[in-house]
């Protein structure tokens, strides 16, 4: 009984650690980011998602595209034939393959992924608090004058 549950834990465990090995995390990571949003697969000019969160309207072709997203996105993860490209992210932008052919032709993009950064944007608290202190600073320096 102790075999058949040590094999159980060790297959489920397994399974565990394959099935994150090239995930979105894992492949932002890999190129500064904290976090994957969302990946795309492109067949044919036409873009469909994969994993993660679908936040992002993709519109574009084989080798060329144009991303909007109702969330920040820190970096854009393009990849085609055996490089990836890096695109700064924010809420729309462009991006294309920046691989070549022997023949100087773009290669295809094969998929596209969407990294997230922690606390990239300052928090609306944060901002207030660094006002707040400076204007106070200001008062002082101010009062102290006169």
């Amino acid at each position: 009984m102790k075999k058949i549950v040590f094999l159980l834990v060790f297959l489920i465990s397994i399974g565990l650690v394959h099935a994150r090995v090239g995930s979105i995390d894992n492949e932002c990571k890999q190129y500064g980011f904290d976090y994957g949003i969302a990946k795309y697969s492109q067949n044919n000019g036409q873009y469909n998602f994969d994993e993660g969160t679908d936040v992002v309207n993709i519109t574009g072709n084989k080798t060329h595209f144009h991303w909007v997203s109702n969330v920040y996105i820190s970096g854009v993860l393009v990849k085609a034939a055996t490089n990836t490209s890096v695109f700064s992210g924010g809420y729309e932008g462009d991006a294309q393959s920046m691989s070549y052919n022997n023949n100087g032709k773009l290669q295809d993009i094969s998929h596209v992924t969407f990294c997230g950064k922690d606390n990239e944007i300052p928090e609306f608290g944060v901002i207030a608090g660094i006002v707040a202190l400076i204007g106070a600073l200001g008062i002082f320096i101010y009062t102290r004058k006169y």
